[in-house]
């Protein structure tokens, strides 16, 4: 990496503080997502990851956070969309606890990647509910408008069906297991 910005993109409070998530924007086509704890003073939480600051790539190229809640637990959800380099873009679901590793019972080793279809997905928001649900709102590339995509506590697909079915204001969808490298 030659040189880098840190991208905020989202932000959200919680008891303890303020977690902001992003992307570095970097020269090199190679930007991983990254989660940055602050504690209520505004001083990094430095018993966050490193120093406060958790970087993890997806993709094999840019990984772009666009959203994150902190669930009652403590633990750290953030939704995005992760590059390939002439393979389009997938919809990442990352998961970390309290100290900043990736939650290995959500996912695969603490995240989940979905491809819609071909073409350019993308994430847009997240929704925490009550019940540990997550409900992630996307524009699917190959087929325009926004979807609901709704994934369980361990991000397990609450209505495995593929690739795409509609019913009423959901998607219903089965996650795949992506090609890339895991969070680092």
């Amino acid at each position: 990496m030659e040189t880098a910005d840190l991208i905020v993109t989202a932000t959200t409070a919680h008891f303890d503080g303020i977690v902001a998530v992003g992307f570095f924007a970097t020269e090199d086509d190679h930007s991983p997502f990254v989660v940055v704890r602050f504690l209520a003073d505004g001083g990094l939480d430095r018993g966050f990851g490193r120093a406060g600051v958790v970087t993890a790539a997806v993709g094999t190229c840019d990984d772009q956070a666009v959203d994150v809640g902190v669930q009652r637990d403590g633990k750290i959800v953030v939704v995005g969309t992760s590059f390939d380099f002439g393979g389009g873009s997938k919809i990442a679901v990352l998961r970390f606890l309290p100290d900043g590793t990736l939650d290995p019972t959500f996912g695969d080793g603490g995240w989940v990647a979905l491809r819609l279809g071909r073409g350019y997905d993308q994430a847009e928001s997240l929704e925490l509910a009550d019940d540990d649900t997550l409900r992630i709102l996307v524009e699917p590339g190959a087929a325009p408008g926004r979807r609901t995509l709704v994934l369980g506590g361990r991000g397990e697909s609450l209505f495995p069906a593929s690739p795409v079915l509609h019913w009423g204001p959901w998607t219903k969808t089965q996650p795949t297991t992506a090609p890339g490298k895991p969070p680092t």
